[in-house]
């Protein structure tokens, strides 16, 4: 099982688009694929339309709701829905933030998450990813002990590399935690630029900034093209890569995946 999050410590970056596109383009491919919407937006649950779902199959979201599985320690294979686009979520619900105070309150309340997973033995999935809160807080270092692996969704800006340092802090900090039981390292899947227009010149920049500081991490010609259309899927509450597959974008998000997730090839 693969588990992944997409993490950055700002919003506005195209995370959950990001998530949405990429657990979709996972669907298509065959593989059984689980979004958890841990952003206390709930962009991915709202742009998905999981809230008319709801409605239509007249069943309270909340009984879903992601925080139950913190706040009640409920398995997370008892709160997924079928979201229609060929994978399933564990919605958002209501209250996320209160988990930044509740969290702190349990001993080593930041593997608490995981200790939830460890314990569902029916969690079956290929891969399961992650939409996280823009800031780095409880629920970021939760979903890092969790999937051991993080993605970065970023804007080429002059805040690019800056808004990487609390990132790459965080995941130090957790490292030396996870050292001391004896766990592997979280580790950085790959970052790259989303709403990217390639031929201007702070794109350029800031691919050059980026490269120096994560190195091969950094995706430099895997972004994701900036592109009106993805507001349309979201109307429509469809991802872009099932509702226009010939899109620019939706083959941007195909080759970022093969990118991202190269051990599936293997």
């Amino acid at each position: 099982m693969i588990k992944t999050g997409l993490i950055n410590r700002k919003g506005g970056v195209a995370k959950s688009t990001s998530a949405v596109n990429l657990a979709a383009v996972a669907g298509k491919r065959g593989y059984k694929t689980l979004l958890i919407d841990l952003d206390p937006q709930g962009s991915c649950t709202t742009s998905l339309g999981i809230d008319e779902l709801a409605i239509e199959h007249n069943f309270i979201l909340e009984d879903y709701a992601a925080t139950r599985m913190f706040l009640e320690k409920v398995p997370p294979s008892l709160l997924t829905i079928d979201t229609g686009a060929g994978f399933d979520i564990i919605p958002a619900g209501s209250d996320l933030m209160k988990l930044e105070q509740f969290i702190p309150t349990v001993p080593n309340g930041d593997s608490l998450l995981l200790r939830v997973f460890n314990a569902d033995k029916d969690l079956d999935y290929d891969i399961i990813i992650f939409d996280t809160p823009g800031f780095m807080g409880h629920i970021v270092a939760s979903v890092m002990n969790v999937t051991g692996d993080y993605c970065i969704s970023n804007l080429a800006s002059p805040g690019s590399t800056r808004c990487l340092i609390d990132v790459l802090e965080m995941s130090s900090s957790i490292n030396e935690f996870r050292e001391s039981l004896g766990s592997s390292p979280v580790k950085l899947r790959g970052h790259f630029f989303c709403r990217a227009e390639p031929q201007t010149r702070i794109h350029t920049e800031q691919d050059q900034e980026v490269a120096e500081v994560l190195h091969d991490a950094h995706k430099k010609d895997f972004y994701i093209s900036k592109a009106t259309d993805i507001q349309q899927s979201e109307k429509h509450c469809r991802p872009i890569v099932t509702l226009m597959p010939e899109h620019k974008v939706s083959q941007e998000y195909e080759k970022l995946f093969d990118e991202l997730f190269k051990e599936l090839k293997q």
